[in-house]
């Protein structure tokens, strides 16, 4: 019994011993260069105790030997080391990153109000399009008006108020005037490794926007993924026979990495619990290349190019459906990192996509009566030029131009077959109308912006931007007065303006 005793007293004041704080030691090195990583945040994991390296990459920090450790740097990856084991801790420097907007690992890098959302659930569901991955993350609202044309709100802003972009950088603007063709219906879900977003008008390095900005990021290569990779996924859902088909192949290596992925997706129309068919059917095929080159560690060139082709669409919310959904678009990034002790990153962004949309009411009764089309288009092209500086170690700044450049245009057709009394009219007789839809018109913006982030401590920075823009809007064929049916006159843009305002050149 004494022996007993004893033993548990001796394990008992050893474990105290044990648990005590002493001062822990370290030195942190770059991996490569074994060079002193000065300004890395040291902190003991659960906790707010913090330290940061010196000149030397030393530092001490009181905790015991049992805690684990995280150590972060805007220049390198976050590690995670035992306090025992942090006498000489190797950072590796940070892979360069293009299509990330937000980098929560340092209080210099990190934007105010933003998050990170998507989990694995998500990413199987089989989603009808990239809009559903937003379904119950906190604040989302997903406006649904078809299969297709679903698009995200946040909290009170939508649409335009909302700036939404993937990889960072990159916009598909809708042709269809009811947004039939939001962004969301032109990138593959399951390429989509995660969704970034900025809650309100935090930061102005991202648009004039002052709603949420939404960053839809596609997978980018790591090191785990040198080699060949390949992989191909199908599913089925009974109610509306829908079929999905996938398939992604990947080669990679320290200088280049080369993406291709493919899509097939058939969906019919459902039935929901009452019994009731609900027109959801259409048809996409969709592939994407995205192509990278790393010509130094610090660097990196990429290209991204994708298409998609959409048919026989079929839209519940709306008296016309979509025989044809197509789009493409074109990306090149190149980002370097560590120019200068002043310079941290010099980043270029550029991209040009167009949408055709048609719209019809062939499937619908109302073509006895009047056989009408819509055909629209949109082009947008743009780029962003970012700097990022270190003036002084406590500092970050960000100071760079970009620009968005929209233009859509589009008529629809009414071809009248039967006349008010419901006689019909002959074929070579049949009144045409002719409405133009976007007149041509063409919306710049250009921005100029600043943005610096002040360290104050290792749980407190100091954000503060300035942004400037220069928005102008015109149309360069403008709609004139139409006379319909019955003779009633519906008045066109000079009616409308006057005859003193030039439609044509005119800029607000």
């Amino acid at each position: 019994m004494k022996n007993s005793i004893v033993s548990v007293l001796f394990i008992f004041i050893t474990s105290m011993i044990y648990a005590q704080k002493i001062e822990i030691k370290g030195l942190v090195l770059d991996k490569q260069t074994m060079q002193p990583v000065e300004e890395a945040t040291v902190q003991v994991k659960g906790t707010n105790i913090y330290a940061s390296t010196d000149n030397e990459g030393k530092f001490s920090i009181e905790t015991t030997e049992d805690k684990t450790l995280i150590i972060s740097h805007i220049s390198y990856q976050k590690k995670e080391v035992l306090a025992s084991n942090a006498a000489k801790i190797l950072l590796d420097e940070k892979k360069v990153s293009l299509d990330e907007i937000i980098i929560a690992s340092n209080p210099l890098d990190d934007i105010s109000h933003s998050i990170v959302v998507m989990d694995d659930a998500k990413k199987g569901s089989q989603p009808r399009n990239a809009a559903e991955l937003f379904n119950d993350i906190s604040g989302f609202s997903v406006q649904k008006r078809s299969a297709t044309a679903s698009e995200p709100s946040f909290r009170a802003f939508k649409y335009e108020e909302m700036n939404i972009k993937y990889d960072g950088g990159t916009k598909i603007v809708h042709a269809c005037p009811n947004r039939m063709d939001p962004i969301t219906a032109h990138v593959i879900p399951e390429e989509v490794s995660k969704i970034e977003v900025v809650k309100g008008p935090f930061t102005v390095r991202f648009g004039q926007n002052f709603g949420a900005i939404v960053n839809m990021v596609t997978r980018t290569p790591t090191p785990d993924d040198y080699g060949f990779h390949g992989s191909l996924q199908n599913g089925f859902e009974t109610n509306g026979s829908n079929f999905i088909a996938r398939g992604e192949l990947l080669y990679a290596k320290e200088k280049y990495d080369v993406t291709l992925n493919a899509e097939h997706r058939k969906f019919g129309d459902y039935t929901d619990g009452n019994g009731i068919e609900t027109p959801a059917a259409f048809t996409t095929n969709s592939y994407s290349v995205k192509m990278g080159y790393n010509p130094k560690s610090n660097q990196r060139f990429q290209l991204d190019w994708r298409q998609k082709f959409g048919k026989d669409i079929k839209h519940a919310g709306l008296p016309m459906d979509s025989p044809k959904d197509n789009s493409n678009s074109l990306g090149f990034d190149y980002k370097i990192q560590q120019v200068s002790d002043f310079i941290k990153s010099i980043s270029v962004k550029s991209y040009v996509s167009a949408v055709d949309h048609l719209m019809t009411n062939e499937e619908r009764p109302s073509f006895m009566k009047m056989d009408a089309q819509t055909t629209v288009t949109s082009q947008t092209y743009g780029g962003k030029l970012e700097f990022g500086l270190t003036p002084t170690k406590k500092m970050m700044l960000f100071t760079g131009v970009d620009a968005d450049i929209i233009n859509r245009d589009g008529e629809r057709t009414r071809i009248i077959k039967l006349r008010p009394d419901g006689t019909p009219f002959p074929e070579y007789s049949r009144p045409v109308f002719i409405d133009k839809v976007w007149q041509d018109a063409t919306s710049s913006d250009y921005g100029i912006f600043v943005e610096g982030t002040y360290k104050l401590s290792n749980q407190l920075a100091l954000a503060s931007g300035l942004r400037t823009d220069f928005v102008s809007a015109s149309i360069k064929d403008p709609a004139e007065d139409t006379t319909i049916m019955g003779g009633m006159v519906v008045p066109g843009f000079e009616s409308l303006y006057g005859p003193g305002f030039d439609a044509v050149s005119e800029t607000t």
